[in-house]
């Protein structure tokens, strides 16, 4: 399962990063997805998922035209909260629809977002889950993540969940793929991890920012945090350390300082992956 979160205008970047999401991984038909954005009109309306993207999906996979529509919402309570779920291409995709705020006044977050993306699991076996609504992915990077996981498995005394940020680059068409992969759809290019700056004077928690490998690497490297920009693990995640939606009031950075304790406590490594699978721009990067 690929689990993916928006909060705000950007995130009608969705659906192009679903086709790309999909387009390059090995096992096409095997994806299923899970997305929750905030909408902006009617409760009942879907949007950015059209029949015509639909039919765009559809021939990605190469399954042939296939007749498409837009079903009718079935509804959810998330902690009192009442939201809209369809289930599009044949199950391959589910999506929820939350409002822009709570009951109670308060502004939806990515804390909050990522939760309502988690509830969408169906008991998929391994899980790809993002925080961003712009992302470009490497070839067959499906196949690299579980290779990466399975020698993660195999080296970790705890439980590894493979963590990265992403690379940066101008804003690319779903098709584009990095200059950077090889004729084979080999990469090499150095991966991402979030690093501690400080602490925060006023809060306490830690600081965060991004920092980049000079190098790529024969197997998974150990590092000391975890970052929602993009993880691959197992589904035990989910149950075990789902995303907290209490901590939707805090800042990112007292949201990420929260979740990194609760994954230690909980017994979990975390692990960059050989090399960079997934592009964002460079926009997206500041925030």
């Amino acid at each position: 399962m690929c689990g993916s979160s928006a909060v705000g205008r950007d995130q009608i970047e969705l659906p192009e990063t679903l086709l790309s999401m999909a387009s390059q991984a090995k096992d096409k038909k095997a994806i299923s997805v899970g997305v929750a954005y905030v909408g902006y009109k009617s409760p009942d309306e879907l949007e950015m998922f059209t029949e015509e993207w639909q039919k765009k999906y559809y021939r990605m996979l190469r399954l042939g035209e296939r007749a498409t529509r837009i079903p009718k919402p079935r509804q959810v309570v998330v902690h009192g909260e009442v939201y809209n779920v369809w289930s599009l291409l044949e199950g391959r995709l589910r999506v929820m629809r939350v409002g822009e705020t709570r009951r109670n006044g308060e502004k939806v977050g990515v804390g909050w977002m990522r939760y309502c993306a988690q509830l969408l699991w169906h008991g998929e076996p391994y899980v790809y889950q993002s925080c961003r609504p712009y992302l470009r992915f490497a070839p067959m990077w499906d196949e690299w993540l579980r290779n990466d996981l399975a020698v993660a498995l195999r080296r970790s005394q705890l439980k590894p969940v493979i963590s990265w940020m992403s690379r940066t680059h101008e804003d690319e068409r779903w098709q584009w793929i990095s200059e950077l992969v090889d004729v084979e759809g080999n990469c090499n290019v150095p991966p991402g991890a979030l690093a501690a700056a400080a602490f925060d004077k006023n809060f306490g928690w830690i600081r965060w920012r991004r920092r980049f490998f000079n190098h790529s690497f024969g197997i998974p490297a150990p590092v000391a945090y975890f970052t929602p920009h993009n993880s691959f693990s197992t589904c035990d995640i989910l149950t075990e350390v789902p995303a907290d939606p209490c901590m939707n009031s805090l800042h990112f950075h007292g949201q990420l300082t929260c979740e990194n304790v609760r994954l230690h406590s909980h017994g979990w490594d975390v692990f960059t992956p050989c090399a960079n699978l997934t592009w964002e721009t460079t926009h997206d990067s500041r925030q």
